[in-house]
């Protein structure tokens, strides 16, 4: 039995349509993902068909991807290490940022106000 990634909540779908924007989107850890992951895990997807796919996925060095690709851009991927978060945090907040020369994403626990979200970018900052 196989089973698709969830999708995107439609406003963050319609939104990750667009070239530019910026959008939040909550999340609560699977009791299943803790730790390192054997293999890359889907998470989170848009409809490959649509013209534009993106997707969330962490990998197996605990980095939370941010996927883009499309005819017009070509595939793009900002990463962030969620190590810290992994284990104890449940619920996060995710903020992904993308437009034709940049992409971000920023994570943080959804319950600590206070903590400065680990943040990946693309092109990688040097």
């Amino acid at each position: 039995m196989t089973r698709e990634a969830a999708r995107f909540p439609p406003d963050v779908a319609a939104a990750l349509k667009q070239p530019s924007g910026r959008k939040s989107l909550r999340y609560t850890r699977a009791r299943t993902l803790t730790g390192p992951q054997p293999w890359d895990l889907l998470l989170m997807s848009t409809p490959s068909n649509e013209g534009v796919f993106s997707a969330r996925v962490p990998d197996t060095k605990l980095n939370l991807r941010f996927i883009r690709a499309g005819c017009d851009e070509g595939t793009r991927v900002a990463l962030v290490n969620i190590g810290a978060l992994i284990d104890g945090a449940k619920h996060w907040d995710i903020t992904l940022e993308w437009d034709p020369d940049r992409m971000a994403i920023a994570v943080r626990d959804q319950h600590d106000r206070r903590a400065r979200p680990p943040r990946g970018r693309w092109p990688p900052e040097s």
